[in-house]
């Protein structure tokens, strides 16, 4: 929706209305706890580039009208008029919590991809317990502008040909938005991770230098649809996703669509949010293995 001045309706000033805070901002992103479930942690975030939402603990997300719909119980045409009266009634002063940014004009930019090297980020990944070896194989580095800034993220290219980045206060991606594959020739089996770093944890967990069997990295639980029809390829699928409610949601789904699928977050990981903190925990207690953490 376009207020008065033709400007984007934020979605974050929508939170700030209805009493929502965001727990962390950087130039991209503000995280909130959900409006839409009883989730304490922080799982919903706000795209400041694009103006859209994503609730990763219920697997949904989209622009202000649908956030509205969803927060209030409303059809579409009551929440554009719901919409228009907060902006009355905030007019001529809305609040100001944090702009959105306009996507046409502020765009990521990738300037250049290489071998990661950066020391931040060669540190960040050695304190979730992933060493070098490991990484420097999957992962690269990333440095992107947007607007009049720059940053260094880490970087893992989908099968579109987008990347999705990770730093230690960041996560996002670049369009298109995919899923990554990771072939493995002649492989019947099928793993799947949510995310970047709970493949690495995989590789580390397992000693493995690469995967046994073809691999798939979600980047997102929007693609989940076009996944599922890859699984009938495969005689045995490894599910390693996250524990939290769209997780497990998606893991039962698959498991119930196919008998072949074992859900090893719960084997493994149960009592842990994902597999790399579970990793972070069991290298703490492994007194054999070291990794030297940079400044």
């Amino acid at each position: 929706m376009i207020d008065k001045n033709g400007n984007p309706v934020s979605i974050i000033n929508y939170l700030s209305w209805i009493g929502f805070k965001p727990v962390t901002t950087d130039e991209f992103t503000a995280l909130y706890r959900s409006p839409l479930s009883f989730e304490k942690t922080p799982n919903f975030k706000v795209n400041l580039l694009q103006n859209t939402w994503r609730d990763n603990s219920l697997g949904m997300g989209g622009d202000l009208l649908k956030l509205v719909r969803r927060t209030l119980d409303i059809d579409e045409s009551q929440a554009i008029q719901t919409v228009k009266e907060q902006l009355n009634a905030y007019s001529p002063h809305p609040p100001q919590v944090y702009k959105a940014v306009n996507s046409a004009q502020q765009k990521i930019k990738i300037l250049n991809v290489q071998r990661l090297r950066n020391n931040r980020l060669v540190g960040f990944l050695e304190r979730k317990g992933i060493p070098w070896e490991t990484f420097n194989k999957h992962i690269e580095e990333a440095y992107i502008k947007v607007g009049k800034k720059g940053f260094y993220y880490l970087a893992l290219k989908n099968d579109r040909g987008g990347y999705e980045f990770v730093a230690p206060d960041f996560a996002g991606s670049s369009e298109p938005n995919w899923y990554t594959t990771i072939p493995v020739p002649g492989s019947t089996c099928l793993t799947i991770f949510a995310g970047m770093l709970d493949f690495l944890s995989a590789l580390v967990y397992y000693e493995l230098p690469d995967p046994r069997c073809t691999t798939i990295i979600l980047n997102s639980f929007s693609h989940k649809n076009e996944v599922e029809l890859l699984l009938k390829n495969f005689k045995k699928i490894n599910l390693y996703l996250n524990n939290d409610p769209a997780g497990e949601k998606l893991s039962r789904h698959l498991m119930n669509q196919h008998k072949n699928a074992v859900d090893y977050s719960k084997q493994l990981y149960e009592n842990y949010p994902d597999f790399n903190s579970f990793l972070c925990d069991y290298l703490k207690k492994d007194l054999t293995y070291y990794i030297p953490v940079r400044n």
